[in-house]
């Protein structure tokens, strides 16, 4: 069969890795990629003061009917095309997609990747609207029976999507989220760490699903080590929060620093002795691995996170990646000082780490599982 021809649709978010992995995975393989996209919300902020107040204003009423207009206008003009996929976000896009491929007479590849309407009640945005968050769940259980084919990135999103919509019958295929070892490509010498200095990385959102207020609660166990530093980068509505907390534990082990670029994060995390994962209790931290765990072994750098039978499904612990009980910060503490000092220990669990995700959740890899799945979509 020639090389298939996919037509990445939606408004979906164009700079969010998880869309930029799965084009990349599928231009890997051969794929070309038609575009049909146009971007409706300007940040993350505006999608949350959506959900806050409703999408039921003027002004964001125009804006959705403009972008929906240019979406079916270009649709039109497109060439021809194998399958229809939309991105990340989609539970909207979905809707539009179905219809407009009943002229083409093409299949519908939807990646759900999340549910917007989880993380909505997970940032406690249920408590300024509930009736939006039950027209979000409406359009997701929708959107999910409209799709020919489904992708999720763990079997454990999969089956709460599953069980929270009653859905009997659901066709889909698994692809991990995975992280481009292009942009996070193996550190070198990296024995030749300050021995002074045992210095831990946070990078990303401050939000439940990280679960960063834990991180902070184990620090205060390890304010006599003096060599342990923390470093946390990022925003988020839990920064205040973790900044309070460092506060009333007089905290001297530990910096905040705002977000930076790719290429600053890159250097941080290779500058790290351990880069830490996710350790919240929510729902939607159980059922992931989170970037930040595949972007860290695919530099060969040591991840501690919390535990999780997702998780353990993808990485061996003690072996690839080190797990930590999340209902108890003094685990994590112990787990790091013993971390410290077996250096032997810690170069071969990250060495072990960066072998499986070379093996299993590369660009390559994920392409391979992509193409796969598709081309016996249109068999």
């Amino acid at each position: 069969m020639d090389n298939l021809t996919i037509c990445y649709f939606g408004t979906y978010r164009e700079e969010y890795s998880r869309n930029k992995i799965m084009i990349k995975s599928l231009e890997k393989q051969g794929v070309k990629i038609i575009y049909c996209h146009k971007r409706v919300w300007n940040d993350i902020d505006e999608r949350v003061d959506a959900v806050k107040k409703g999408w039921f204003n003027l002004g964001l009423l125009l804006r959705f009917i403009s972008t929906y207009f240019s979406l079916i206008v270009k649709f039109f003009t497109l060439p021809e095309f194998d399958i229809l996929m939309v991105g990340y976000p989609g539970q909207l896009d979905l809707h539009v997609a179905k219809i407009l491929t009943l002229f083409r007479k093409k299949p519908v590849v939807w990646d759900v990747f999340m549910s917007i309407a989880l993380i909505s009640i997970e940032r406690n945005l249920d408590k300024y609207n509930k009736p939006f968050i039950k027209f979000l769940q409406i359009i997701e259980k929708k959107a999910l029976k409209l799709a020919d084919l489904l992708i999720f990135d763990t079997e454990e999103y999969a089956n709460w999507f599953i069980k929270t919509y009653n859905l009997k019958k659901m066709k889909y295929f698994i692809i991990p989220t995975g992280a481009d070892e292009e942009i996070f490509s193996l550190c070198e010498n990296q024995s030749k760490r300050n021995i002074d200095q045992f210095k831990l990385i946070y990078y990303g959102t401050f939000i439940p699903n990280h679960g960063v207020p834990y991180i902070i609660e184990a620090s205060k166990f390890l304010t006599l080590e003096k060599s342990i530093k923390f470093q946390f980068i990022g925003e988020g509505p839990e920064l205040e929060k973790c900044k309070n907390l460092v506060d009333k534990y007089n905290l001297s082990n530990v910096e905040f620093i705002p977000w930076q670029n790719p290429n600053q994060i890159k250097k941080f995390i290779g500058d790290a002795d351990i880069v830490l994962g996710a350790f919240g209790k929510t729902p939607q931290s159980l059922m992931t691995v989170q970037n930040k765990i595949y972007e860290s072994l695919a530099m060969g750098k040591l991840v501690v996170s919390g535990d999780s039978p997702t998780v353990r499904n993808h990485f061996i612990n003690g072996q690839e990646i080190v797990l930590c009980d999340r209902d108890n910060p003094s685990d994590f503490a112990n787990k790091i000082i013993e971390l410290r000092d077996n250096k032997e220990k810690r170069f071969q669990i990250a060495e072990n780490g960066h072998k499986k995700f070379t093996s299993m959740y590369s660009i390559l890899k994920i392409g391979g599982i992509l193409d796969e799945n598709l081309r016996d979509l249109i068999k």
